[in-house]
């Protein structure tokens, strides 16, 4: 989806001083847990069956697979930061948790890659790092833990916009509009009808 898919957008004042990524598709687990060494905070990881997970994790990693929405929605509801790390490819993933995080009020650090580029701006609504540099991330995410006053600015400008331009309304009005915008232009290019 291109918006939130949370019922009632709103800065939730809960962190458990959690860091959470979720997701299976194209996800850099062995970026993130090689950052977690470096982490000083409990690092929750969800990721579907299927994906490889690093045989070596640090003490503060904790993985989980294949959660029912409820509960991710719980997790990212009591994190402090929630992290989008994710390979480098030409095909756009991570969005549903980054409006699902937006929607909550969660500050997000994420891999600069395709798709993620249309939404966060650095600096503005969340914090980019370069993909597969795990020293990176790690430092995005430590500035975060380390300056609650940041955290928050991020995550209000990321909800506001949410609200004002990522919800299921905004959406279908643009959807309709580029239906309409198509369909005036078939009608501009068909040959007149001859009587």
């Amino acid at each position: 989806p291109m918006y939130t898919t949370i019922a009632k957008p709103g800065i939730l004042e809960q962190n458990d001083g959690t860091v959470v990524s979720i997701g299976r598709t194209l996800r850099d687990l062995d970026t993130l847990v090689a950052a977690a060494r470096d982490i000083p905070a409990p690092v929750i990881i969800v990721a579907g069956h299927r994906d490889p997970i690093p045989a070596m994790l640090p003490v503060n990693v904790q993985i989980f697979r294949e959660l029912p929405l409820e509960h991710t929605h719980e997790l990212l509801s009591r994190a402090a930061i929630v992290v989008l790390s994710l390979l480098p490819v030409e095909r756009s993933t991570g969005q549903v948790v980054l409006f699902e995080a937006f929607a909550m009020g969660k500050p997000i650090v994420a891999t600069r890659t395709v798709g993620i580029l249309d939404y966060i701006r650095d600096g503005n609504n969340g914090l980019l790092v370069a993909p597969g540099n795990a020293l990176a991330l790690a430092q995005a995410i430590n500035r975060l833990l380390q300056n609650p006053a940041l955290a928050r600015r991020l995550a209000a400008t990321a909800l506001a916009e949410c609200n004002s331009k990522w919800n299921p309304e905004i959406h279908a009005a643009n959807k309709l509009e580029a239906i309409r915008s198509l369909w005036a232009q078939v009608q501009e290019s068909r040959p007149e009808k001859i009587s």
